[in-house]
């Protein structure tokens, strides 16, 4: 089954606090369980400071 099959969506943001907010705001939320602990390879960028770390979430309508 493909993501556009099961109506899923995939989202990179670099705010995490900003996503919680917006999902609710929206009516959507996480596709499954959500560890928001912090990995040792996190993928970030030093582009900008301070530097910004990159999440993806697969999410789903409420």
């Amino acid at each position: 089954m493909s993501i556009r099959d099961s109506r899923l969506i995939v989202n990179t943001v670099i705010n995490l606090a900003r996503l919680q907010q917006v999902l609710a705001e929206v009516g959507l939320q996480f596709s499954g369980d959500v560890s928001f602990e912090m990995p040792a390879d996190v993928v970030y960028s030093d582009l900008y400071a301070p530097r910004l770390f990159f999440f993806r979430a697969l999410l789903k309508k409420k």
